[in-house]
């Protein structure tokens, strides 16, 4: 599952910024801007997978199983959210 996730992860990652890397190609967006958004879907990323980490841990902690998977997905979704914000 870890890897299905990570694998998810990165192919998310990938399209965000390939529309990115479209609209600077057309000139809708500077290079200041392209990197921006890229350096935003990147350090987004890598917090979500972290905090879905440490989440899947605190969860196993509390309640296998159930626990894990739902601290998981709330640690992915409250650190990659919060990184996220961050940059606006």
């Amino acid at each position: 599952m870890k890897n299905a996730n990570n694998t998810v992860r990165i192919a998310s990652a990938a399209i965000k910024t390939s529309r990115d890397a479209v609209r600077y190609a057309r000139d809708e967006i500077s290079g200041t801007e392209f990197a921006r958004r890229t350096a935003k879907t990147a350090a987004s990323t890598a917090a979500s997978a972290g905090g879905a980490w440490a989440g899947a841990a605190i969860g196993t902690v509390i309640c296998p199983g159930i626990g894990t998977a739902a601290g998981a997905v709330v640690g992915g979704i409250v650190s990659g959210l919060g990184l996220s914000s961050l940059f606006d």
